[in-house]
């Protein structure tokens, strides 16, 4: 007997055809099953991943840099806080380069300490805004005029960074949600 569906030799007693899938239920032919969709990698989410996971290798390099939100905890803060960001990063760029089931869940809780970071940065008063790197001092040195103009435009792009990072957070939520789930 010939299978109906890829015309091979198979068995008259065959339930199921070797060569296409098909199956015989109740002395009638099925379609064989489609096979299962390839799943294909996101640029977008990889690329990200692996410039994330760099940018957490990078923070590691400088642990004791002064955290914006606690200006006045000590060193042991800054450690902390600046080492459980770098690993959420790193942990959330190899997540969403390697596309594990983990990456929505590691990258809402390394958003939640992005947001911490940024909003100390942006909240502060302008005689703590030490993070700035002596960049508003080289601005009121050459004009004083300046330094408040620097201020308020670091703390507007820190604005427009966090409003990037949760429009990428969405992204991933609402849009690639399924691109994390394990095929059965």
């Amino acid at each position: 007997m010939k299978c109906p569906y890829c015309a091979e030799d198979i068995k008259d007693a065959a339930q199921l055809c070797r060569f296409c899938g098909a199956r015989r239920v109740a002395h009638e032919w099925s379609a064989p099953a489609p096979p299962p969709a390839k799943r294909t990698k996101n640029f977008t989410v990889v690329s990200t991943g692996w410039l994330l996971l760099l940018s957490g290798v990078l923070s590691m390099l400088d642990l004791g840099a002064p955290v914006s939100f606690f200006p006045a905890a000590g060193a042991w803060a800054s450690y902390l806080f600046n080492g459980s960001l770098a690993l959420l990063l790193c942990a959330m760029g190899f997540a969403l380069a390697r596309r594990r089931p983990w990456a929505l869940a590691v990258t809402l809780a390394a958003s939640v300490l992005y947001t911490v970071d940024k909003l100390g940065f942006v909240l502060q008063t302008p005689r703590n805004l030490g993070p700035l790197g002596g960049l508003e001092d080289t601005a009121g040195e050459l004009a004083p005029e300046l330094a408040p103009l620097v201020q308020e435009l670091s703390r507007t792009a820190a604005l427009l960074f966090l409003l990037g990072w949760w429009s990428f957070v969405l992204y991933l939520l609402v849009w690639k949600r399924d691109y994390f789930r394990r095929s059965t």
